[in-house]
């Protein structure tokens, strides 16, 4: 499963959409664009124009924004933008809460009625983004901006290994974006401080991984992968001998003298604050932990369900798929030795993102896109801290070039490979990314997120993926239903943890029950959902949601129903609250069907 999307369009400036919302506030506060007199009655294009100036100012908040989001902004008017890694507010400082209520009131004195059908539900994503961002508002501090599967420390170094040079101004931004690594982590650190003083800060067990994380990354400049990269990224362009050494030795110097002691720096911060975590275990331990959880479901996930509506949701379907995986092995009583010896004769990943491709068409729509795709390896420094696999967002006006992203310490089968592929690549997050960017006329939608959403989608491909695998249909239905029910065990101990209490030890009973026994990994499991909360919701609780959308269109249209035109249907929607997605998958359905 992937833990990292990286997508410039959601969690970024680094991890948080408030961190997104905050800008976007700050910026729309000073901007002089049009407020509740002005905008009464306006039409079509007037909203058009609004998104667009929001998209402009939003898409500058940073540089590492601006770059993933654009690779050519200046063909949008967007020059000599400052160079920045943007910004770590402390929550008593912000001011979003109230900026966020402004625009809400800016919004209702659109007319909606005057709007298209996608303008509509850009204006209802915008309503549900910023009542998002005023609710998170509420638990200062909270929110968690490291954390060993995928905090700041992580995230930065593929940021900066992946920042591609399309001109000599781009190499130039990169070396200014490492002098500003040390005050960046010093707002990290002020961040940590603080919530270490409100008694939230993470458990020992968590800083610790992230410690060694920052010493991993400052162990050798001289193999360094940030040393490595820049140098394969200075040969796309055409510069000089000189020029290219001239930027190696600037390169060096200031992951020597910035970026390693910055680093270095968070490291001793994080040990000094080590021992003042209160809370070993899930949020509800926490003053307000149940009611931060409840919002978290529904930031994680885009569901209107509660959260004991989505664990019976998690348990109906594992019973469904329990009961199906039964009746497969009373059916075929050699199925599950056949298993042991099931293989599938593509290769490499390179093949199956190609074979992906083509096997896809007869139940997606066709993207008309020349496409390609980079399997990279992750570098052996990171392979201990990073998810097996993901994939790296690519800019909006640049589509062509996508990169994937393999761990060669997850040593997985062939046949995981190839789900994981589906998950990263066809039909998931490049196809879906692909898609949306070829379809959204908004620019604005493009840089928010619904994790849901994303890695729901992604889930819904990868268990998809098991027809296309080049399997007996018995055996990719058996190994479908079994990876289902091993996400609905992680999403459960999530709702366990996090909002019912569970320790280590009721953690270990719940998973025994289901036959999983090593200690050691059932401990990892558990302090990893006690260090991101929600996520498995994310791939899971959205995978169910894609489900629920599915059932509905199948109910709704009967055996008139068309699995492509569905999936073009939610494609075309894109990211938003599965409350949304259901209100308008009918017109977006029927037209994909005439």
């Amino acid at each position: 499963m992937s833990e990292y999307h990286f997508s410039y369009k959601h969690r970024k400036t680094f991890v948080f959409l408030s961190v997104f919302l905050l800008c976007f506030c700050l910026l729309l506060s000073g901007c002089g664009l049009k407020r509740s007199k002005d905008i009464q009655d306006t039409s079509s294009q007037d909203f058009q124009t609004y998104t667009e100036q929001l998209f402009l100012q939003q898409v500058c908040a940073s540089t590492i924004t601006l770059h993933y989001t654009l690779a050519h902004p200046e063909n949008m008017g967007i020059t000599d933008t400052p160079v920045s890694l943007g910004h770590i507010s402390l929550p008593e400082n912000s001011t979003a809460p109230a900026e966020a209520e402004n625009i809400l009131f800016a919004l209702d004195h659109f007319s909606k009625d005057s709007l298209t059908l996608e303008q509509q539900i850009d204006y209802e994503i915008m309503q549900d983004a910023l009542q998002t961002q005023i609710a998170e508002d509420t638990f200062p501090y909270y929110p968690e901006i490291l954390s060993p599967a995928g905090g700041i420390q992580s995230e930065l170094p593929i940021l900066l290994a992946e920042y591609s040079f399309y001109d000599e101004q781009d190499i130039i931004d990169y070396l200014n974006l490492l002098k500003l690594v040390p005050d960046y982590f010093n707002e990290v650190i002020q961040y940590e401080t603080h919530k270490s003083q409100a008694g939230l800060f993470m458990p020992d067990y968590s800083s610790e991984v992230i410690i060694a994380q920052c010493q991993a990354m400052t162990a050798d400049l001289d193999s360094h992968f940030l040393v490595e990269t820049f140098k394969n990224r200075l040969k796309s362009l055409s510069l000089s001998s000189e020029k290219i050494k001239e930027y190696e030795n600037q390169n060096r110097q200031l992951l020597k003298q910035k970026v390693f002691p910055a680093f270095q720096q968070l490291s001793l911060a994080l040990l000094e604050l080590q021992g003042t975590g209160k809370n070993q275990g899930g949020l509800c331990n926490y003053e307000h932990g149940k009611e931060y959880y409840s919002y978290l479901v529904y930031a994680s996930t885009g569901s209107d369900k509660s959260v004991e509506e989505f664990q019976s949701a998690v348990s109906d379907q594992r019973a469904k798929d329990l009961t199906q995986l039964q009746a497969l092995l009373e059916k075929n009583q050699s199925l599950a030795s056949d298993l042991q010896n099931v293989q599938i004769s593509l290769n490499t990943p390179e093949e199956m993102l190609k074979s992906l491709a083509q096997t896809i068409k007869e139940d997606f729509p066709v993207l008309n896109e020349n496409i390609k795709a980079t399997v990279k390896n992750v570098d052996p420094s990171l392979q201990e801290y990073l998810a097996p696999a993901f994939y790296l967002t690519v800019p909006i006006d640049e589509v062509t070039n996508n990169a994937i992203y393999i761990n060669q310490k997850s040593k997985t089968d062939q046949v995981t490979l190839f789900t994981t592929i589906a998950h990263e690549g066809y039909p998931g997050h490049l196809f879906q990314t692909v898609y949306f960017n070829n379809h959204e006329k908004n620019l604005f939608r493009h840089l928010m997120n619904y994790p849901g959403y994303i890695e729901g989608w992604a889930t819904y491909a990868e268990l998809y993926s098991y027809k296309y695998a080049g399997l007996p249909k018995e055996a990719a239905e058996y190994l479908q239903l079994e990876q289902s029910i091993i996400l609905s065990l992680y999403a459960s101990a999530d709702f366990g943890i996090h909002y019912d209490g569970w320790t280590l030890k009721d953690t270990t009973q719940f998973f025994g029950a289901y036959g999983f026994s090593d200690s050691e990994t059932l401990k990892e499991i558990y302090e990893y959902i006690v260090e991101t909360p929600a996520n498995y919701l994310k791939y899971y609780g959205g995978y169910l949601e894609f489900l629920e959308l599915r059932d509905y269109a199948e109910k709704k249209y009967g055996d008139a129903f068309d699995i492509s035109a569905f999936h073009e249907a939610v494609l075309k929607i894109g990211p938003a609250p599965f409350s949304i997605i259901k209100k308008y998958l009918p017109q977006y359905y029927e037209a994909a069907r005439s």
